[in-house]
């Protein structure tokens, strides 16, 4: 039995690979997006600077942030609908107005358009083709945004449990919070603006054309790393999703070359971080939908969809942004898993994950697209930016239930699991590859033919 080269094949297949986290110097993440391929954007400089808008959870053609909305009405009639957009930070100290709206940028127009495809309805099990009414209380439906901004919707979703904590301790809703409780929101905020200028740093080299211009942003950015790693202390014993997003974003910066090891091994590291945030989102799963015990006191959380139970729409869609935002950290808990070779956090090992509800859905998704998609393997596809995102979408879903097996495979060689155990998930993660290959191979390689003529996000996607 040739397991040692079935994990081999996982790790170097194409369409199936995971890089590395960064807990060594330079490394990347099986989700990071280092590459820009196509993309190799302006240089910020004072005479074009970039508008940044409120953000809000509407699609992104209606929430630009580069230019007015009819100098980006072009490029947005091609591209796909985007479920959110970050909120506009204010930048640290150190970081010049315009290199801290272009670094936003990067981060929304790279990481967040390429992350968010995974969490779309195309990506997520949870909201598998899921359809929403329209908000003028129309019949009419219309499917959810094929990708969605992470920032967003940890934003949104914290201030929607506070308000139905407040709602459920019966709170005024127009009580002045303390100055405590705006301390640590201001707190929790500028970690994660921080993050995000942090995380999108290292391209900053990329619009120099000298190695003096490039020379010159490294101590900018190895003062964001050292800024983020001291401030996450801050934020870190305090649960939200928008400190999860802060400890993920940082697990997934390079440490910069100028940082000594001595440095590196002082601070808080990049698999702790991970782990830090898979038990925030442990804990605020359990807060919702029981008590809070912290070792002295037990306190009784009402249930807060519930309370709302007279606005169908605001259930929905609080379940359908709770998923999502499982998903996000079950793909960020399976990458560290496989990576790190360590056991998964939220999801089980060998004894069980099959019968977890979170794969028996990624499963059957694969099931549905297959059958929905069989014309396209047969004659053809005609590859529009819709259905490529549809194919790549979907495939990232199957991709990420490789990697869980691969993940479980190491396990059971890892803790020397009984060899009928061994060849169990041995064939489930054969039987994984050989369905990637018949169900989105085809497709993919449509795809590939025509990727000159697909949008900049889609190519990156791809």
């Amino acid at each position: 039995m040739h397991v040692e080269n079935l994990v081999w094949h996982v790790t170097q297949y194409e369409d199936v690979q995971p890089q590395v986290w960064p807990h060594a110097r330079g490394a990347q993440t099986a989700i990071d997006v280092v590459a820009l391929r196509d993309q190799r954007p302006s240089p910020p400089t004072d005479s074009s600077p970039i508008q940044v808008v409120e953000g809000s959870l509407i699609p992104r053609q209606q929430n630009s942030m580069l230019g007015s909305p009819s100098e980006r009405e072009e490029e947005d009639a091609s591209d796909d609908n985007w479920y959110g957009s970050p909120t506009p930070f204010t930048p640290a100290p150190a970081v010049n107005t315009d290199i801290a709206d272009w670094l936003y940028t990067m981060y929304e127009d790279v990481f967040e358009a390429v992350f968010g495809s995974w969490l779309g309805n195309y990506s997520c099990p949870f909201v598998f083709g899921e359809h929403r009414h329209l908000e003028n209380g129309s019949s009419e439906r219309t499917p959810l945004a094929l990708s969605i901004s992470i920032s967003s919707l940890c934003r949104q979703f914290d201030q929607w449990m506070k308000d139905l904590e407040a709602q459920g301790n019966d709170v005024a809703s127009d009580q002045a919070p303390t100055q405590a409780e705006v301390k640590k929101e201001r707190q929790i905020d500028h970690c994660l603006n921080q993050a995000i200028q942090t995380f999108s740093a290292r391209w900053l080299p990329l619009t120099f054309e000298s190695p003096l211009h490039k020379a010159a942003q490294t101590e900018l950015i190895e003062s964001l790393w050292r800024g983020l790693r001291k401030d996450l202390i801050k934020i870190i014993n305090r649960p939200c999703y928008r400190s999860m997003l802060c400890l993920f974003l940082f697990a997934m910066v390079p440490i910069p070359a100028g940082i000594s090891e001595e440095e590196e091994d002082s601070g808080i590291p990049a698999q702790f971080c991970v782990q830090a945030a898979l038990q925030h989102v442990q804990h605020l799963r359990a807060r919702q939908r029981s008590l809070e015990f912290n070792g002295s006191k037990v306190c009784p959380i009402s249930d807060r969809v519930a309370i709302m139970t007279s606005l169908d729409q605001f259930q929905i869609d609080f379940m359908s942004m709770e998923s999502i935002i499982y998903w996000a950290a079950l793909t960020y808990d399976t990458s560290s898993s496989l990576t790190f070779n360590t056991k998964s956090l939220l999801s089980s090992g060998l004894l069980g994950w099959e019968s977890e509800s979170s794969w028996r859905l990624v499963k059957t998704c694969t099931d549905i697209f297959h059958n929905q998609t069989e014309d396209w393997r047969l004659r053809g596809v005609i590859v529009t930016e819709e259905n490529a995102n549809r194919i790549i979408a979907a495939a990232s879903a199957w991709k990420l239930r490789v990697w869980k097996v691969a993940a479980v495979l190491k396990e059971a060689l890892r803790e020397g699991h009984e060899e009928d155990a061994v060849h169990r998930v041995y064939t489930s993660a054969v039987d994984a590859i050989k369905q990637f290959n018949m169900t989105y191979r085809p497709l993919l390689v449509a795809c590939e033919r025509r990727i000159q003529f697909l949008s900049q996000h889609t190519r990156l996607r791809w």
